[in-house]
């Protein structure tokens, strides 16, 4: 129906997005960006394309990683993983 839409269109709450990027580190321990982004993709609206999506994941790992600090950025280039902080 319509609520459903709604959402759909909406998304969900970023904090939703938040606890299912830290349950998959507590779970895996380290993931890369496009494993996030995988993790992700399907549940942002359907009425983002691919870049804003990417976009989005990029923007919610940033804010987690400066603003909220519950998860640090180890390596470089493509051996980059996303960990959990643990300070």
């Amino acid at each position: 129906g319509q609520q459903a839409n709604y959402i759909k269109h909406k998304g969900i709450d970023k904090k939703y997005y938040k606890e299912i990027i830290l349950d998959y580190l507590r779970k895996f321990k380290t993931a890369s960006r496009s494993e996030l982004e995988n993790l992700l993709f399907d549940k942002l609206p359907d009425v983002m394309d691919q870049k804003q999506k990417r976009s989005k994941t990029k923007n919610i790992l940033y804010e987690m990683h400066k603003t909220d600090k519950t998860i640090v950025y180890k390596g470089s280039g493509t051996n980059s993983k996303w960990i959990l902080n643990e300070n």
